[in-house]
Parts: C-alpha cells; sequence; structure tokens
C-alpha cells in the first residue's frame, strides 16, 4: 500500500469530536458561572433596561 491510502485508512478511525474528562469540567465551571453572574450581572442590568 501507498503512504496516502495508509493515511486515509489511519484517519477513518479518528474521531470527529473527542470527549474525555474536559468537557465535564467545562460544563461544570459554565453552570458556575451562570449561576454566579446571573444575580451579580445579568439581573441588575435587565433592572436597568426596564
Amino acid at each position: 500500500m501507498d503512504p496516502a491510502s495508509l493515511c486515509l485508512l489511519a484517519s477513518e478511525n479518528i474521531p470527529v469530536v473527542d470527549i474525555d474528562g474536559t468537557f465535564f469540567i467545562q460544563g461544570a465551571l459554565y453552570i458556575l458561572l451562570a449561576l454566579v453572574l446571573h444575580p451579580l450581572l445579568f439581573k441588575p442590568w435587565l433592572a436597568a433596561q426596564a
């Protein structure tokens, strides 16, 4: 086999999105920021806009 076809065969096994432990860490940080920023930033800004 030539190198180009070997590269093509190897690339078929690589997932497009690799979900590992950092996915859950980023999700937890997003939720934490949403819970902290909602009363400190978003509610006062929305009250000022109203």
